[in-house]
């Protein structure tokens, strides 16, 4: 709903006022103009000395107000700000030149944050990325999320190595205004109460009783089934081999556009990983879609391989025909798979994981 209010021979936004506006309900001119007295803040004029904090501002290269870690939802829109950074190919994939807006998080080093953006209406489509300085240069993949398109939520997780503030931008694939709500909190695992982005909580920072050290739920011969949020390597799945086998077939769903499931596996020196995705009765073909599975790197983001099926083809993995995922150096890698374009029906399946050494 529009406010206005009244005021005797002053013009804004095309409109005669008679009155001395209240603050917040006089919606400023279309190029951020208010009366005297008055500074636009969000679209609407503030008097001097009585504006709200600003939830974000326009630039990151001035003052950024810093946000601090809540669980409730704060409400942005970009219709008094301008499209200050737009060449973000390198880290998200594309321009996004729709007004952008920024806030600022202080966080430590190996602390996760966590950013959920919903758009406000279908036809907006949020980006999320998070800079060390204002220079889009300094974004990359691992720190950036635009993969849902319009009318739908984007979720980034952030585990920075170095303690220090991060510069954080919503911004959009379409130029102009767009209104979101957006979530900005850092979770504390082991305190008992499932956050956004933990898929467990059980009081404790233990790992081996199903849930890891940082709250991922940890898939063993006890449990078998994934459980969500899965869909980035920080909040992955951990698989857990016992010590009489080097493989494990777990059971998920995909659940159509921007629904990917990730597992995290440890692999000795010069180990191996193969991985096969089957459908829910351990074959492809008929009605399942095109799938994807790939290795993802010891970064968390880098790409080492990938294997797509055709729809009703055969089922897609990958093994000892794959140099990609042989001969590898020590450490924790990710299995990822998800449809083929990511905007299949949902779809039950089955993924087994071998280790090698």
């Amino acid at each position: 709903m529009i406010r206005v209010a009244l005021m005797g021979s002053l013009l804004v936004a095309g409109c005669f006022f008679s009155e001395t506006p209240e603050s917040g309900a006089l919606l400023c001119s279309s190029d951020g103009k208010c009366p005297t007295g008055y500074g636009c803040l969000a679209g609407a004029c503030w008097k001097s000395g009585s504006a709200p904090a600003a939830a974000a501002v326009d630039r990151c290269d001035g003052t950024v107000p810093v946000r601090a870690s809540s669980k409730s939802e704060f409400t942005l829109d970009t219709a008094a700000f301008k499209d200050d950074l737009r060449q973000l190919e390198a880290c998200i994939g594309a321009s996004e030149p729709g007004n952008d807006a920024f806030f600022a998080v202080d966080a430590q080093a190996g602390q996760r944050w966590h950013f959920h953006v919903k758009p406000g209406g279908a036809a907006d489509d949020p980006a999320i990325y998070a800079l060390t300085t204002c220079d889009d240069r300094t974004c990359v993949p691992s720190m950036a999320e635009d993969e849902c398109g319009a009318g739908r939520d984007e979720h980034l997780s952030i585990v920075p190595a170095t303690t220090g503030r991060l510069l954080v931008g919503i911004d959009s694939k379409l130029a102009g205004a767009a209104k979101f709500n957006v979530l900005a909190l850092q979770p504390v695992c082991g305190d008992g109460t499932l956050d956004h982005s933990e898929s467990c909580d059980d009081k404790n920072t233990d790992s081996g009783d199903g849930c890891d050290r940082t709250c991922r739920t940890e898939l063993s011969a006890k449990s078998l089934v994934e459980q969500e949020p899965n869909d980035d390597t920080i909040g992955a799945n951990v698989i857990v081999l016992g010590a009489a086998t080097g493989a494990l077939t777990v059971t998920g769903t995909l659940g159509g556009r921007c629904d990917y499931d990730t597992y995290a596996v440890t692999v000795p020196a010069k180990g191996s990983v193969n991985a096969t995705l089957l459908d829910g009765t351990n074959a492809c073909g008929g009605g399942a879609p095109s799938l994807r599975v790939a290795l993802i790197a010891q970064d968390g983001q880098s790409l080492l391989g990938e294997v797509t099926s055709a729809a009703g083809g055969a089922c897609p993995g990958f093994g000892a025909m794959q140099a990609f995922s042989q001969w590898l150096a020590a450490g924790t890698y990710s299995v990822r798979v998800t449809t083929a374009p990511n905007d299949a029906p949902t779809f039950g399946y089955k993924l087994r994981i071998e280790v090698g050494g």
